[in-house]
Formats: structure tokens, sequence, C-alpha cells
């Protein structure tokens, strides 16, 4: 679905005796889905892709999202809670939405994540030399970064896999004790 994630979030109120406000955080989007909800943001018939913050500063803080972005967003809810069909009416209008695309300028933001049905830890494990996945090959090259460990998008996590190779390629034994933390997703036994 569109909406790819829902993250829940308690009672909100500032007052905790009076009546409980409750927050989500709903499409949390990445991936294939972007577009789906660009196209709320911009509208079909928009020839130029223009944020309706109307600039580039996403340092300003999230725009109130779009009519048709919150009905889509309710609609999304009513699927994943009730079923495919389901009128988006089940669910209460919010009190509030804001809408933060992070792609914009000065992030430039982006996201990765692994296709179904991959082994993610074998990826991880393997893509830091890549040589490794063709029989008989053996090149002194090597691929280190966040999006291969269990950080990712941190620079820790391209600490990690970078001494991950130090270790593992290059016999120089870890700064620290990673028994507890490894840098990189271990073996499955």
């Amino acid at each position: 679905m569109p909406i790819r994630q829902v993250v829940y979030f308690g009672n909100n109120a500032l007052d905790q005796t009076n009546e409980p406000v409750y927050g989500i955080l709903a499409s949390y989007d990445d991936e294939q889905y972007t577009s789906f909800w660009e196209e709320l943001e911009y509208g079909t018939d928009s020839v130029e892709k223009v944020p309706f913050a109307s600039n580039y500063q996403t340092l300003r803080r999230p725009e109130n999202a779009k009519p048709a972005m919150v009905n889509m967003l309710r609609q999304q809810l009513a699927t994943l809670h009730y079923g495919a069909g389901t009128d988006y009416n089940v669910i209460p209008e919010p009190l509030e939405t804001k809408y933060m695309d992070w792609s914009l300028p000065p992030f430039n933001a982006g996201y990765h994540a692994f296709a179904a049905h991959y082994d993610v830890c074998d990826v991880q494990r393997k893509i830091r030399k890549p040589s490794q996945l063709i029989p008989g090959a053996d090149a002194n090259i090597f691929i280190v970064g966040e999006a291969y460990s269990n950080d990712q998008a941190w620079v820790e996590g391209a600490y990690c896999t970078a001494e991950s190779v130090l270790n593992d390629f290059f016999g120089i034994g870890p700064i620290i004790d990673n028994k507890d933390y490894p840098f990189i997703a271990p073996p499955v036994d």
C-alpha cells in the first residue's frame, strides 16, 4: 500500500485529565510510492513540480497537508484497519496534518531498502567485497557505507561497515569488543 508505514503515539494531551489526543506518523514513504503522494501534492495537471511550500527552504516547518492528501491518508488507514472498500469516513477527521518532502534541497534526502525475498544479512556481508560474488574472482575493491549496515541512514553505519572491512579483509582487529554490537549482520547459523 502507498501508506507504507504507520507509527502510533500515545496520548499527547497537555492536560492528561482532558480528552486524549493521539498522534500518528503515517505515510513515512519510501521507494516506489513517492510518486503516488507527489501527485496529491502537486496535482495531475501541474506542468512544473513546485512544492506547495513554494520554495526550497525545507528547514522551515512542515506545511499543512492538502485536503486530497488528507482524504487519501484516511482512505489508506481505513483499508489498512478495516479492509479494501471501506469508506474513509470510518477514520475520524484529523485535528491537524502536516506534510514534509525531505527530498527537496537542502537535504535532497533519499532512502534505500532491500527488495523482498533477499537475505539482507547475506547481502550486507557479501557486498563489502563484490568480487566474492563472482566465482574465481578476487579484486581488492571494497564497498563501505551506511546502506549495507545495521545502522542505515546514520554515519555510524558507515563506520561499522568500514571497520568490518578492515577486520574481515585486512586482518586488523576490532577497535571495540563487537560481540554484543555487530558491525554488520552476523552470519545465520
